[in-house]
C-alpha cells in the first residue's frame, strides 16, 4: 500500500494500485468543501530530527522538540536557496508541526525570492494550522523585509529560544 496525501488540505489515505485504480485519484474533501479537483501525491517521509540541508552559500539546521521546530538559516536566502527552504517548511507542516520558527540571525543576504519563500512558508503553515514566525533577523535583513512590506505580515520574535519553542517561559 502507498500513502497518498492531498497537497491542498493534507488529507492522507492509503492506496492500492491494483484495487483502487481511479477511485482515489482526487481528494474527496477538497471536491466537496471547495469544489476543486486536487490530485493526490505520494506522502513524503517524516522529517528526521536534527536533519540539515547545505548548499554552497546557504544552510538550514533543524532543532525540534516534539512538534515545535526552529530552522536556523545561514548565508544567502536568494533564488538559489529559496526552494530548499520552502521544501523544508512544507515537510514540517505535512509532518504535523504546530510551530515553525525561522532563526534569521545568520542570514547575510535576502532577495525577493527569499522573501517569497518566507511568505509561502507562512501560507503552508497556515493551511496546517501551524504557527509561523521569524527569530532575530539581522538589521539589513529586517530592513529589506520592512521596505518590501513583508515584515508587517510576519510574527517577529527575539533571541530567547526557550520562549520561542514554547518551553521554559511564556511564549
Amino acid at each position: 500500500m502507498t500513502l497518498l496525501q492531498c497537497p491542498n488540505c493534507g488529507l492522507t489515505t492509503g492506496f492500492r494500485p491494483e484495487e483502487d485504480e481511479e477511485d482515489w485519484q482526487f481528494c474527496p474533501q477538497c471536491l466537496v468543501t471547495e469544489g476543486i479537483r486536487v490530485a493526490f501525491v505520494p506522502k513524503r517521509e517524516p522529517v528526521r530530527v536534527g536533519a540539515s540541508v547545505r548548499t554552497e552559500s546557504f544552510a538550514i539546521e533543524l532543532e525540534s522538540d516534539a512538534d515545535f521546530h526552529v530552522l536556523t538559516l545561514r548565508g544567502d536566502l536568494d533564488l538559489g536557496s529559496a526552494a530548499v527552504l520552502e521544501e523544508r517548511i512544507d515537510e514540517l507542516c505535512v509532518a504535523g508541526a504546530r510551530r515553525v520558527l525561522l532563526d534569521m540571525s545568520l542570514v547575510t543576504f535576502l532577495d525577493s525570492s527569499g522573501m517569497n519563500a518566507i511568505l509561502r512558508g507562512k501560507q503552508a503553515c497556515a493551511k496546517q494550522q501551524c504557527e509561523f514566525g521569524l527569530i532575530s533577523p539581522q538589521r539589513s535583513v529586517e530592513r529589506a523585509l520592512s521596505l518590501a512590506g513583508v515584515l508587517n505580515k510576519l510574527r517577529l520574535r527575539g533571541r530567547d529560544r526557550q520562549a520561542s519553542t514554547g518551553h521554559g517561559g511564556s511564549g
